[in-house]
């Protein structure tokens, strides 16, 4: 099986913190954030099961999406296959 990886132009199903309900969406921007933090340094692309960033090293990772959302890794929870 090939590793996952999220990047940009990557269709993903997220659940969102609003409502929880799920919504698919385009990945449009990627960042590697300080913990808690929705800004960070912009990166092209990140795998999948590194998504949720490493806490014990204080970063994690945020999603721009071409719904005009964004997400947490944790809130992404899979890649849709075309």
């Amino acid at each position: 099986m090939a590793k996952q990886v999220i990047e940009i132009g990557t269709k993903v199903v997220y659940r969102k913190k609003s409502n929880g309900s799920l919504s698919t969406a385009i990945v449009v921007g990627i960042e590697e954030c300080e913990c808690g933090e929705k800004y960070g340094e912009p990166i092209d692309k990140v795998a999948f099961d590194r998504r949720t960033g490493d806490f014990g090293q204080g970063n994690e990772y945020t999603f721009n999406l071409d719904n005009n959302h964004w997400c947490y890794g944790e809130e992404i929870l899979k890649i849709v296959e075309d």
